[in-house]
């Protein structure tokens, strides 16, 4: 079982991520795929915080349930922040779903 998140470097292309079921604490260490990771499924962990999601610009899917997170204000840390009154092409017009 994993307790730690290891770094990511040279996975720059990854989009799915699957750490369920094992013994993390935190969210960490996920700025080399920031960019490109679309899917992340941590549920049945010890995860307490959403603290390390910042940035994840491309989250699409989050499998968090069965965790140890005990305020629903972790949630507004998925939340990104007004829309620009221009569009702008590179910015992704989704919103992350949690799913559990």
């Amino acid at each position: 079982m994993i307790e730690k998140m290891f770094p990511l470097t040279g996975m720059n292309n990854l989009k799915i991520l699957s750490l369920a079921r094992n013994r993390l604490k935190r969210l960490e260490k996920l700025e080399d795929v920031a960019e490109t990771l679309e899917q992340l499924w941590v549920s049945y962990n010890e995860i307490t915080s959403l603290d390390g999601l910042q940035g994840m610009n491309k989250l699409q899917v989050l499998y968090i349930s069965n965790n140890s997170i005990k305020d629903w204000s972790e949630l507004d840390k998925l939340v990104r922040g007004p829309p620009s009154p221009l569009p702008n092409p590179a910015t992704p017009t989704h919103t992350p779903r949690c799913a559990g």
